[in-house]
């Protein structure tokens, strides 16, 4: 009789350490779901602030441009402005130039028809 209660309670506490067993490997495949999915969330997360950041150098990256094109427009409106001054200032200069050169052969043709 002792025999016998002594297997059953080896069966019992080999149910029970089976039973124990089981929860814990369910209880780690929750776990290692829930991590699992955790990791997929934080890969995601890693994806996306990548994506996101690709997306803002890239707009970085238009926008110096764009500014750089305005800057090099300007610039060339500044030239054209400056040449423009400079052609004007020749033209005055040589009109000036002209009208002396005139008053001299005036004054030249004057003095000779004296």
């Amino acid at each position: 009789k002792k025999v016998a209660q002594e297997r059953e309670e080896c069966a019992t506490n080999r149910m029970s350490a089976l039973a124990r067993e089981r929860a814990h490997r369910e209880e780690a495949e929750e776990d290692g779901e829930w991590r699992a999915a955790v990791r997929g969330a934080q890969e995601e997360r890693v994806v996306l602030v990548a994506s996101w950041e690709r997306e803002r150098d890239l707009a970085r990256e238009r926008l110096r441009h764009e500014r750089d094109a305005e800057v090099e427009t300007e610039q060339e409106r500044e030239r054209e402005r400056m040449d423009t001054r400079a052609t004007r200032e020749r033209d005055i200069h040589r009109e000036r130039e002209a009208v002396k050169a005139e008053v001299v052969a005036r004054a030249t043709l004057s003095l000779v028809l004296e």
